[in-house]
């Protein structure tokens, strides 16, 4: 199971000018990005990024977070082994980019085909 304090101590390092409001914004990126992925084989990645966007989440507000990652579970995936190799994989990634703050969220810089 995705360890969201754990992690959330990781993402403050990563991303330490995030806000819970910068977090709500990628949240709405990566939850549009996972609807148009539905039907592909791109939706699992879709749905650990917005599983990682809820890791930022818990630094702010740790219910909320808690309560998301529960319901995009319950509503979404049948393999939940899957989901959370997906997540560790894309994590890993996260943590080996280079990152830019751009006064609103974070986006990663260049393309490292690890999508």
């Amino acid at each position: 199971m995705i360890d969201l304090k754990t992690l959330s101590k990781e993402h403050e390092q990563l991303f330490p000018n995030a806000t819970a409001e910068s977090q709500l914004f990628k949240m709405e990126e990566e939850v549009t990005e996972f609807f148009n992925a539905q039907g592909t084989d791109k939706s699992l990645k879709e749905l650990a990024d917005c599983i990682i966007v809820c890791v930022g989440l818990y630094r702010f507000c740790p219910n909320f977070a808690r309560k998301t990652v529960d319901e995009i579970i319950n509503a979404n995936i049948a393999d939940l082994e899957k989901l959370d190799q997906e997540v560790a994989r894309k994590w890993e990634v996260n943590k080996s980019r280079k990152w830019q703050w751009n006064g609103k969220t974070y986006k990663h810089i260049g393309v490292d085909g690890n999508e």
